[in-house]
C-alpha cells in the first residue's frame, strides 16, 4: 500500500502527458493547418500540394499551372508575377524557388511566410513534398507519397549496358537541321535519373544546360538520344538527327518523351524516370 502511495503522483504525471489528447509533437504539422491562404509560384509546387490534398487553400497560381475551371487566381508568369494581384490576394504562406527574389522581397516587406523549395534538382522533389506536407498540416499524406514514390522507382528496369545519353531539353524542331540543342549537364532533374536507369550523361562538363552545336554533338558521340518535347510537336521530329554521323543515329537510338509534365518535379516525376527507363532498356546497343 506504502508502495503504491508513492508512484501514484509518477502514474498521474505519465498519464497527463501521454494519456491526455496531445497536439502531434513527433510528426511537425500532422494537424491540419487552417485559415491558411497559399500562393503557389511553380505547376511543380501547385501539384504536389493538390496532390496533398491542400488545393482549397491555394488562393493564387501562375499561368502556367494546372488550374482546372480557373479555380484559383493566376497572378501572371513565373518571374513576371503581378504584385497588385498577389498582395490582395492576402497570402499568408507562399511557396517559391531560389529565383523568385522580387517575391522574397515583397513577402519581406509585407510580413508574409515564404518557403524556397528546391525546384532543378530530381534529389530535391521528396524533400519538396515532405516540406510542402509539413506546413501544410498533411504530413501523413505527403509521406505516403514519398513512400509510394521511392517504391516506383524501385521498379525501374535498369540497363545493364551503361549507354553515352544525350537529353535534349530544346533545340530548332523540324528543320531537318537540329542547330543549337540544350542538353541535360551536370544537375537538373534528369541528371540523376540517367545514372539510376543505367545509362551515362555524354556530357561531361560542368554546367547544368550546356548549349551544344552539331559538331559537339559529332565529337560526344552518344548512343542514345532523347528529345524532351511538348505535347503539339510533329512525330517526325527525330529526322533532324539523321545527318549526324553519330551511334545513335547509326543504330536508330532516337526517342521522344512527348508529354508537357515530362519536365514538371512534382510527386508524379517517377512516372517519366520509369518512361525514360524503358526508352534505354530498349535501345539497340
Amino acid at each position: 500500500m506504502l508502495f503504491f502511495k508513492r508512484i501514484l503522483p509518477l502514474l498521474l504525471i505519465l498519464f497527463c502527458l501521454f494519456g491526455c489528447k496531445q497536439e502531434s509533437f513527433f510528426l511537425e504539422g500532422d494537424n491540419e493547418k487552417k485559415d491558411l491562404r497559399i500562393i503557389s509560384l511553380a505547376p511543380s509546387i501547385t501539384n504536389m500540394i493538390v496532390a496533398l490534398g491542400g488545393g482549397d487553400m491555394i488562393v493564387g497560381v501562375t499561368k502556367f499551372c494546372d488550374n482546372p475551371d480557373k479555380k484559383w487566381q493566376e497572378i501572371g508568369g513565373y518571374i513576371d508575377f503581378n504584385k497588385e494581384v498577389f498582395l490582395s490576394l492576402k497570402p499568408n504562406l507562399v511557396f517559391l524557388a531560389p529565383y523568385h527574389t522580387e517575391a522574397k522581397e515583397i513577402c519581406d516587406s509585407q510580413g508574409i511566410e515564404y518557403v524556397e523549395l528546391n525546384l532543378s534538382s530530381f534529389r530535391g522533389i521528396r524533400p519538396n513534398i515532405m516540406t510542402i506536407g509539413r506546413k501544410i498540416g498533411k504530413t501523413a499524406e505527403a509521406t505516403k507519397l514519398v513512400d509510394k514514390f521511392n517504391k516506383e522507382m524501385l521498379k525501374l528496369p535498369v540497363s545493364d549496358k551503361h549507354p553515352r545519353i544525350m537529353i535534349v531539353l530544346d533545340r530548332t524542331y523540324g528543320t531537318g537541321d537540329v542547330g543549337k540543342c540544350y542538353i541535360v549537364g551536370d544537375d537538373g532533374i534528369f541528371a540523376e535519373p540517367i545514372n539510376l536507369v543505367g545509362g551515362i550523361n555524354v556530357y561531361e562538363g560542368l554546367q547544368e544546360t550546356p548549349v551544344i552545336t552539331s559538331e559537339g554533338i559529332v565529337k560526344m558521340n552518344p548512343d542514345v538520344i532523347i528529345d524532351v518535347v511538348r505535347d503539339d510537336m510533329e512525330e517526325n521530329i527525330s529526322e533532324d538527327w539523321k545527318g549526324l554521323n553519330i551511334s545513335a543515329v547509326k543504330k536508330n537510338n532516337l526517342f521522344v518523351l512527348k508529354n508537357k509534365k515530362n519536365t514538371v518535379p512534382d510527386q508524379d516525376f517517377y512516372l517519366t524516370v520509369k518512361e525514360l527507363a524503358e526508352l534505354v532498356k530498349g535501345a539497340n546497343l
